[in-house]
């Protein structure tokens, strides 16, 4: 139960938007032979990395990810979110390995991205001075 309620809430602009079933169908048939080769990949393993006791530094790490994507850096939010889509999919697949690749490729866009803030001050320093 999320905020109080048993089903998902969206908001109403998002609620009241329609999908034409007939695209729907096509799109999520044409997905098919992509998600069959995933699911045969993705196994559950490693699964003590989602116990519930990991959950806060699991999020404290995405956040620092996540807030890594929002920088207004251009062109650097891309390698924060693919690592956050692939943490993603292991982590609804319960594919610890997936997940450690996800989180493996979020500290390395962090660090990508804390280099290139660096640079850009030190740049704009050695402008001033």
């Amino acid at each position: 139960m999320a905020l109080g309620y048993r089903h998902v809430r969206l908001p109403g602009p998002l609620a009241r938007l329609k999908l034409d079933p007939g695209k729907l169908r096509r799109t999520v048939l044409s997905l098919r032979p992509i998600t069959r080769r995933l699911e045969r990949i993705l196994t559950p393993r490693y699964l003590p990395l989602f116990a519930r006791r990991n959950e806060r530094l699991l999020g404290a790490a995405l956040f620092v990810v996540a807030f890594a994507l929002f920088l207004p850096i251009p062109l650097s939010g891309w390698f924060p979110a693919i690592s956050l889509f692939v943490f993603g999919v292991g982590h609804v697949e319960r594919d610890g390995l997936v997940a450690i690749l996800g989180l493996a490729l979020g500290a390395t866009s962090v660090l990508l991205t804390a280099v290139v803030l660096t640079s850009l001050a030190a740049g704009a320093e050695a402008m001033i001075h």
